[in-house]
């Protein structure tokens, strides 16, 4: 599965490791696959952030520590401080965002402690910006990454993780299989929310 191996990719560019903080934007299917592997990974604390509720659920069951909702927590101010809360005051050592929205970007980067890495993964197309002050990117020495595609290492990494957590981790409730026969549905069901990830299955 592409979103794995993604995940698997970007989680090993930002470092995550034995201590790290780490909020992911949004718990869709690589958001659930970064709750797992971050925690895998040595990560303290992960922090998911959604808001629909069998995401939030699934996201804990996956690893996530605590869960930020955003009907709750309608203001992304409120939600940095949330972080800061539960961070100790700190802020995250790693944000992943795969919501595919490049306006969470600025308020992702805000969450970040100093030397702090954001992981970018989801807005996958272009034509779209966010505001940004470089100054705060700088003088708390903050950091970049961008992953779209994968290295053979990462596949075989992801191959390992899946034989290490399938029968500890529900593995089956991120991706929902649809025949070929309903596509239509799977690309309703996933630009609505249904789903986690979608796939189609040849019968």
């Amino acid at each position: 599965n592409c979103a794995l191996v993604q995940v698997v990719m970007g989680l090993e560019r930002v470092e995550v490791g034995l201590g790290d903080q780490v909020v992911v934007q949004g718990c869709g299917g690589l958001d659930l696959y970064a709750c797992a592997i971050a925690k895998e990974r040595g990560a303290a604390r992960v922090i998911a952030i959604d808001g629909i509720d069998d995401r939030l659920q699934l996201a804990q069951r996956m690893g996530a520590d605590h869960v930020v909702d955003f009907r709750k927590v309608p203001d992304p101010k409120q939600r940095i401080d949330a972080v800061r809360d539960l961070t100790g005051g700190w802020g995250a050592d790693v944000v992943v965002e795969v919501v595919g929205f490049a306006s969470v970007i600025d308020e992702g980067l805000r969450m970040l402690a100093l030397g702090g890495r954001y992981l970018e993964m989801g807005t996958f197309y272009t034509g779209t910006s966010f505001s940004c002050d470089p100054g705060r990117l700088v003088t708390q020495n903050l950091r970049i990454e961008a992953v779209a595609s994968y290295d053979a290492q990462s596949l075989q990494r992801s191959i390992d993780f899946l034989s290490r957590n399938a029968k500890t981790l529900p593995l089956d409730d991120v991706v929902v299989d649809y025949p070929l026969e309903e596509i239509e549905k799977a690309f309703a069901d996933q630009d609505a929310g249904r789903t986690k990830r979608a796939s189609l299955v040849m019968t």
